[in-house]
């Protein structure tokens, strides 16, 4: 201030207001010169609260953080894909021979029994060699399984390469659950188990699969989130949350159940406003746009149904019904 009073110039500052919820305003001032030429300083200034504004765009900072995200996790993939390709025909070639292998080794074995000779090893080499012939299967199979869960891994990542795509397609959302669930696996895993019942006969949808994929991610946070507290209030040492899917005439249900705290009475009417959050104070450090952005993305973009069923201390469910056909026009 005293600068911009010496170089008669004007200043910006911005204040944060400590309180609940916390506010930013800002001042923004020009010196004027002083009153009758010699008098007190003159300002000519305003106070405005920009929090919404600062909000917004540290969304759209963060949107574009996670746009970059994307477009590097693409690359990734496919350079990760091509070696775990090879690893993994590679293993499946080794358990193939070191089974045909066995089989040799049994077989001569079985000869030199029957033919009353003595084996050429000791005791001590037969010995290591029944050892190697049970774990070496089982590391084989444990090596294969790694890979195939990181080539899944790589595949849940290749689709949620494009974040800032909202293309309306016909979109296999059983597909889409199971991507999500791979990529928050390590998120939940310490602390819930997760169960699926997947429609088998669920048709294709018509929907944005990135819109629909972030808002089951959404949920399931919070469902995961929700559970961490009733850990930590000891109520029990692990949450459970159900994902089904199934098909309904013209419409498609994805249901997320947890059975966590619940959704008290006097919070249920603002749980989809947006900003509005029960979270400020936790380590979750909730910004309260999850479930909004999650019913606008499932009300206004694809014209469905969002609703919710709770009991306090047993848990809550959140059912999102789109319509198959989709009835949202296809954007361009």
């Amino acid at each position: 201030v005293e600068q911009a009073r010496r170089q008669h110039e004007g200043f910006v500052i911005d204040y944060r207001l400590i309180g609940e919820p916390v506010r930013i305003i800002r001042h923004t001032a020009r010196y004027a010169g002083r009153e009758n030429g010699h008098g007190a300083d003159l300002w000519n200034g305003f106070l405005e609260d920009i929090t919404a504004f600062r909000r917004t765009q540290n969304d759209l900072e963060r949107s574009q953080l996670l746009q970059n995200m994307g477009r590097l996790s693409a690359g990734i993939a496919h350079e990760i894909n091509t070696p775990i390709q090879f690893i993994g025909d590679n293993l499946h070639f080794l358990a193939e021979a070191w089974e045909a292998l066995c089989a040799q080794y049994r077989h001569l074995l079985e000869i030199v029994r029957q033919a009353a000779l003595e084996p050429t090893t000791n005791a001590a080499s037969q010995a290591g060699m029944s050892f190697i012939l049970t774990e070496a299967p089982d590391a084989i199979r444990q090596s294969l399984d790694g890979i195939e869960r990181i080539s899944a891994l790589i595949s849940a990542m290749r689709d949620f390469s494009h974040l800032d795509e909202r293309r309306m397609a016909a979109v296999d959302l059983n597909r889409a659950v199971q991507s999500v669930l791979t990529l928050l696996r390590n998120e939940l895993k310490y602390t819930v188990d997760v169960q699926t019942e997947l429609d088998p006969s669920l048709p294709e949808v018509y929907c944005s699969v990135d819109e629909i994929s972030q808002a089951i991610i959404n949920l399931l946070i919070n469902a995961g989130d929700s559970i961490k507290e009733k850990i930590e209030k000891g109520l029990y040492r692990r949450g459970q949350i159900s994902v089904r899917t199934r098909a309904m005439d013209e419409w498609v249900e994805i249901s997320i159940s947890d059975d966590a705290m619940g959704i008290p009475a006097d919070i249920q009417p603002h749980i989809f406003e947006r900003f509005f959050t029960t979270k400020r104070y936790t380590d979750a450090k909730g910004t309260g746009q999850g479930l909004a952005m999650v019913k606008a993305i499932v009300e206004q973009h694809h014209r469905g149904k969002l609703t919710f069923q709770t009991e306090i201390g047993q848990g809550t469910t959140f059912m999102l019904q789109i319509p198959v056909g989709g009835s949202a026009q296809k954007e361009d």
